[in-house]
This record gives structure tokens, sequence and C-alpha cells, in this order.
């Protein structure tokens, strides 16, 4: 299916009344707002700050994909005043698809090359190995989107997919990692699997510039993982170039006096 860029949308004058230029200047301190208001707010201010430009956007579910698409930002690509407000952002997708069909890869896990960008840039940008470049410190918002093809071949329907952050030295400093099904039907093993789509959105405070941002999925089932802006996103957004706060990875299970405490008010 191809895509349809709606050039009408786009203004031969930067400076036209209300053109895209213009309402994304009005909404991009949304996003710097909404932030603070959980990770609904955020992605109503993100959905909010890019309605001028993307209809059907990188985010929205893939079943939605028969929809019609616009992306004016394509050819807006050096236009880095249009997340005016912003201390750094960055769009990032799969340039290719990528497949495990072939038995190349004996455990089924590809590194997702996220090699092509979308729009402007601030204070990131792609490297040579498609990973996703923070040049600069502060709290971040990722938003990460791979699309896993249905396949007909044996194995299970699980997929996963792990988003780590590396500091520049290339040591670990951040993982996130989601998982899904895509079982059809009955659910049994043998039956053919469906498509699926992976999402992850997490915050991370970055405190040296240059951390590096990569993402990796394993399938239960030979399978091939869709590019492009419809099917594959990598987001980043720095809402502050504060470190305070970094948070923890992980935390201790409740206690049993804990939930016991709670259940008798």
């Amino acid at each position: 299916m191809g895509v349809l860029v709606d050039t009408s949308k786009v203004p031969d004058d930067p400076t036209a009344s209300k053109g895209i230029l213009d309402r994304i200047r009005e909404d991009a301190e949304g996003i710097g707002d909404a932030m603070s208001d959980g990770f609904g707010g955020i992605l109503s201010g993100i959905g909010g700050a890019l309605s001028g430009v993307i209809t059907g956007g990188p985010f929205a579910p893939v079943e939605s994909a028969a929809q019609e698409i616009r992306n004016g930002q394509e050819g807006l690509e050096n236009a880095v005043n249009l997340l005016f407000g912003l201390p750094g952002y960055i769009f990032a997708y799969m340039s290719r698809n990528i497949s495990t069909v072939w038995g190349f890869f004996d455990d089924n896990r590809r590194t997702m090359p996220f090699d092509k960008q979308l729009g402007p840039n601030k204070n990131a940008y792609i490297d040579s190995s498609g990973r996703v470049v923070l040049d600069g410190v502060g709290a971040w918002l990722l938003l990460v989107k791979t699309h896993a093809r249905g396949t007909g071949y044996g194995g299970s329907g699980s997929a996963q997919m792990t988003v780590r952050v590396r500091r520049p030295d290339g040591s670990l400093y951040h993982t996130c990692q989601d998982d899904i099904t895509t079982l059809n039907g009955t659910g049994i093993p043998t039956n053919p699997k469906g498509s699926g789509t992976i999402y992850s959105i997490f915050p991370v405070t970055i405190d040296e510039p240059g951390c590096t941002v990569d993402v990796e999925t394993w399938t239960g089932a030979w399978r091939w993982w869709d590019g492009g802006y419809r099917y594959s996103m990598l987001a980043a957004i720095r809402h502050s170039t504060d470190t305070e706060n970094p948070g923890e990875e992980t935390v201790p299970d409740e206690t049993e006096d804990e939930a016991r405490k709670e259940a008798d008010g």
C-alpha cells in the first residue's frame, strides 16, 4: 500500500498565516506542559503538537494503516524551529524491513536499525549504526514502536522488544522491555501467528551527552519486522535540562504486612 503525501497541506511560504509551521509553534509548548500531567497528557500533547503534520501518525494503531496518511514533515526536514521551545527532539524510523525467516539468527533476535530521520532534530541525531544519540543532558521521554508481521511458520506467538540506553562508552544505563503474543484463533501453538505492534514509552534522565538508544526484538517464530514510519518509530523528546531525580529502574516487592495494612483500611 502506498503512502499519500498531501502536498496541499505544506505551505509554499513558511510565513503563511496559520500554516503548518504556525500551528506547530503554537502547540509545541503543550508537549512540555503535558509531561507534568502523566502519560495520558503526554500523548495528548504530542498528538496535538503534531496534528497539523501527521494524520493517522506514527503512533496510531497499525489496524488504522489503511486510512489516509499525510506527512508534510518529510519536506521540512531541516526546519529545526518546527518544535520551538523544546530543548531536544528527534523522530526516527526504520528504512527497511528486517527478517528472521532465513534462519541466520539462531535465537531470532535482531537489532532494529532506526536509521532514517523524520522531520527536524535538535540535540539528538542518528549515528551510522542506526541508533539515536541523545546529545544533551536532562529528562528525556522515549517512545518506541515496532511491528511484527504475521507469519505461518512454526513456533510460539510471543514477541518481545527491548530498548536499551547506553552511556557513551557503551556501558548499559537503562533497559525497558515489553512483550506481546500474536496467536490467532484458538491459540494452539501450531496455529498461524498474526501481526502485532509493540509499544514502549518511558522517561529517562540522561546525566551525560552522547548516550545512545538501541532497539532489539525477539520473536518465537520466524517473521518479518516492518519498517517505514507507518509501522516503526523511535521518538525522543527532551523536556528539561535538569538531571535531578533519576529514579529507580527496579523496585522491591511489597511485603505481606504492607498489603494487610492496606486491606484492613
